[in-house]
């Protein structure tokens, strides 16, 4: 399969057949699925700021959300919700690490 070029070639088409039938799956997929659309957001921030430090991309971070993305006031509210999860149930572990969250003004 691999050094086939017939087979390849219609992988492609398959895959570019797919895409156009289907130009909006991702955004459906977000919305089916906010918690992890959310988690997505959150993980790639932290790719984004370990970027920057490291002064490997120089990128805006706003420019990452999507126009569907959540307001600010949602965000912060579902951070929260999480930090109570994590903070309010009191079972920690010896060996639990400590989570810091900042709230980050919008500009």
């Amino acid at each position: 399969m691999v050094s086939d070029p017939v087979y390849r070639a219609n992988q492609k088409q398959s895959q570019s057949d797919w895409q156009s039938r289907n130009a909006d799956y991702w955004k459906r997929y977000r919305a089916a699925h906010p918690e992890r659309a959310d988690r997505n957001r959150d993980l790639q921030k932290v790719r984004n700021k370990r970027r920057h430090s490291r002064g490997v991309v120089k990128m805006d971070a706003s420019v990452i959300a999507k126009m569907d993305a959540l307001r600010s006031g949602q965000i912060i509210s579902r951070i929260m919700a999480f930090r109570d999860l994590l903070v309010g149930s009191g079972d920690c572990k010896v060996d639990a690490i400590k989570v810091i969250l900042h709230r980050i003004p919008s500009t």
